[in-house]
């Protein structure tokens, strides 16, 4: 699709995600605010989606964890994800909760 969404979790941190509707798959960097250098965090993200009334959680994977098992680098497969989404990334930072919402590209 095209080169992926960035979205801010407070002052410190940089979500990139890029969502490949085809495949049912969203990739996620975690950034610092540079935008280029990797942020590891410890709880992977969820995609929490509203799928008509009703809503769907979607944990995602580290794809390269270090000692402690943290990652900057997380993604979800589902059939879900599958076309066009409305949701929010559930992300944990430096002990803070943060729902990012995913950006709608139909409005």
């Amino acid at each position: 699709g095209h080169g992926g969404e960035v979205l801010k979790a407070g002052n410190n941190t940089i979500v990139w995600y890029s969502h490949l509707e085809d495949k049912g798959k969203i990739i996620i960097h975690i950034l610092e605010p540079d935008g280029k250098t990797p942020k590891t965090i410890k709880d992977a993200p969820r995609i929490l989606l509203s799928i008509g009334k009703g809503r769907k959680v979607l944990k995602t994977t580290a794809l390269a964890s270090d000692k402690e098992g943290s990652s900057s680098q997380f993604q979800v497969t589902n059939e879900a994800l599958k076309g066009h989404v409305h949701g929010t990334i559930f992300v944990k930072v430096d002990g803070k909760a943060y729902q990012l919402k995913l950006i709608d590209h139909l409005h």
